[in-house]
């Protein structure tokens, strides 16, 4: 039986994207990434940081990832695995802001999330929800 792998990607970050973008200009002279998407990919995904885990469930993979997520607020965190799996999260600054009641994984992310969840509180704010 073949083993779940699990891909925690750390997309890069918004220096890095506008370097990306800037060879993707140079090399096809045009900033229309749809017109050589594959290539536009290629670029992107060199960028990216991902780590291998093999046999873990999604829980534990957000367990995993909140830590890069909370150390890296404005960059997104994906998780995919082969069974087909995708969890799109988005980043730690944009889930403090808006999403504060979604869950956390880590004893860190509760100690965030309880405290933007006070100051949201005492503010009077609810939290957005798609």
């Amino acid at each position: 039986m073949k083993k779940n792998i699990t891909i925690i990607s750390l997309n890069p970050s918004y220096s890095e994207a506008t370097q990306i973008r800037s060879e993707y200009l140079k090399i096809t002279n045009t900033d229309d990434t749809w017109e050589f998407n594959d290539l536009w990919r290629d670029l992107y995904k060199v960028a990216c940081k991902e780590t291998t885990h093999e046999g873990i469930t999604l829980d534990e993979a957000q367990a995993l990832a909140e830590p890069i997520r909370i150390a890296h607020p404005d960059q997104n965190v994906n998780i995919y695995n082969s069974k087909g799996d995708f969890i799109g999260n988005t980043t730690w600054n944009d889930q403090m802001k808006m999403f504060w009641e979604y869950p956390t994984y880590t004893e860190e992310g509760k100690r965030l999330r309880e405290e933007r969840m006070a100051e949201a509180a005492v503010k009077g704010l609810i939290a957005s929800w798609e």
